[in-house]
């Protein structure tokens, strides 16, 4: 017998209803995609039988994945259909769709209805060019094996995380005075903020 057994049950309950709230939402994601056929597939019974029709093929699939073998199928539908060369290829379309479909144009005026003011110009650039050949070069050395897939994923990570240091290194460089007080200045509002939200709650 495992100790603590009220722990495991109840750690087992949330998961397995974590599990099922996450297929919900991606079977009525899946549904509603079908919403261009709305007279075939939601008159009658056809939508009942649709949501069956796609839990049976899901649970099939599932199954195979629970063998003996089943790893090496994982690991195929984790490389090919979830991972790697459909997420470039999706990452692609998408920002090509953005930058010439939709428009850049339309796309940056919709941006300064949001949030108030224009973003840098430089942004319309990165919808439009920056961004699909990024991600088309990033494709094809993935493709063929110009680059490991590890070293493609460490700078993804650090790509997104050196914004705040760069930023920080940033303002010591403008701002005036001595280091000391350039610390002093630039951590006195996120201080404030922070009593402020304290003394709030």
């Amino acid at each position: 017998m495992m100790p603590l057994p009220q722990l495991w049950a109840a750690s087992f309950f949330i998961i397995v209803f974590l599990g099922l709230d996450s297929e919900f939402v991606y079977l009525e994601g899946l549904v509603m995609s079908l919403y261009m056929y709305p007279s075939f597939f939601f008159t009658g019974h056809r939508r009942k039988l649709l949501l069956f029709v796609i839990c049976a093929v899901s649970s099939l699939t599932g199954l195979c994945m629970i063998t003996e073998e089943g790893l090496y199928v994982f690991q195929l539908f984790d490389y090919y259909a979830c991972n790697g060369i459909p997420l470039m290829i999706f990452a692609i379309l998408e920002s090509v769709c953005m930058g010439w479909v939709y428009g850049a144009d339309c796309y940056y005026n919709n941006a300064e209805d949001m949030i108030g003011y224009f973003p840098v110009s430089y942004m319309k650039y990165c919808w439009m060019f920056i961004t699909p050949c990024v991600s088309a070069v990033e494709h094809i050395a993935l493709l063929f094996g110009l680059i490991h897939p590890y070293a493609l994923g460490l700078f993804l990570a650090f790509s997104s995380v050196v914004v705040a240091p760069l930023w920080f290194l940033y303002s010591l460089a403008v701002t005036p005075g001595t280091l000391r007080q350039v610390l002093r200045i630039s951590h006195i509002p996120h201080t404030l903020g922070y009593l402020a939200c304290f003394i709030s709650q």
